[in-house]
């Protein structure tokens, strides 16, 4: 099997299969070996890994994992790319491809075939990375690793810190889970066709330790997304009858107090731990 990451043979192989990438799709598909090799090496690949690959395309870095991993399995909605991915990997028995949109694909049932070593690599489309990774994060129960190919502006603010206007939902979010960095900047000239945007390697790896217990967790994102949910309002307001969680002024107040979180406060200044905390005395108050 040749090398698809090479420039020739991905364009031989959408010239004679009658492809033309889909803007609608965000199909831009990865021809430069460097950084298909920065994205296996981070994933620290063993024998005994498991993969999700999201978006495999015309099997980049599928081909890799085949030879690596023991089992891959690849989402790809593109049904003219499944017929070139199953062509190449019919006789690798530890290659699973699934034909799916990954936001209506119900990840709990991939993961049960296996309790515990999955890891994901994914290039993300651009205009559907955040609703990719959020499902991700709450579905993220075995994932103890990622690797993830996304719009600069995306990792920027996944790995924004408090006090920031990048800082939002989709940080405190995959923080509160995973440690999170990028590891290399990618130009749009390793992709065909070149998107209009510059590009990030990033890996988030699963924290060692639990942050909360699993009562006070459930409340977690909901507190989140409603303290983010109108930024611009203080604490006391954004919280208050919202209808992800509601309450009222006077219970906030209380639950703010327990947690040493000024009320007049603005959510991003908030760190993780001062999230948690709201969670733990919310948590107290329902449970």
């Amino acid at each position: 099997m040749e090398y698809i990451f090479k420039p020739g043979v991905t364009m031989r192989l959408l010239k004679e299969n009658q492809i033309k990438p889909l803007q609608g799709l965000g199909q831009n598909f990865l021809i430069d070996g460097n950084i298909l090799e920065k994205i296996v090496t981070s994933a620290d690949l063993t024998e005994e890994d498991k993969v999700l690959e999201i978006g495999p395309g015309l099997g980049t870095v599928t081909q890799f994992l085949a030879e690596d991993c023991s089992k891959v399995i690849a989402i790809e909605i593109d049904e003219r790319l499944i017929s070139i991915l199953k062509k190449h990997f019919y006789e690798h028995t530890n290659v699973e491809i699934i034909k799916g949109d990954v936001l209506e694909v119900d990840l709990s049932e991939i993961f049960m075939k296996a309790p515990y070593g999955w890891k994901v690599i994914a290039n993300l489309p651009y205009y559907i990375t955040s609703p990719i990774l959020m499902k991700l994060l709450m579905e993220n129960a075995n994932i103890d690793l990622m690797v993830l190919m996304v719009q600069r502006e995306v990792a920027h603010r996944i790995i924004a810190q408090p006090g920031g206007k990048e800082y939002g939902v989709l940080s405190v979010l995959v923080q509160y889970y995973y440690d999170a960095h990028v590891i290399h900047n990618v130009p749009p000239t390793v992709f065909f066709p070149k998107p209009d945007v510059d590009s990030s390697v990033v890996l988030l790896e699963r924290c060692k330790a639990r942050r909360v217990y699993e009562e006070s967790e459930r409340y977690f994102a909901c507190i989140v997304k409603a303290a983010f949910g109108k930024r611009r309002k203080t604490l006391l307001n954004a919280l208050s009858n919202n209808s992800l969680l509601p309450m009222d002024k006077g219970l906030i107040l209380d639950i703010f107090q327990e947690a040493k979180i000024d009320p007049k406060d603005r959510a991003e200044i908030l760190t993780i731990d001062d999230f948690v905390r709201i969670s733990c005395a919310v948590a107290k108050r329902f449970i």
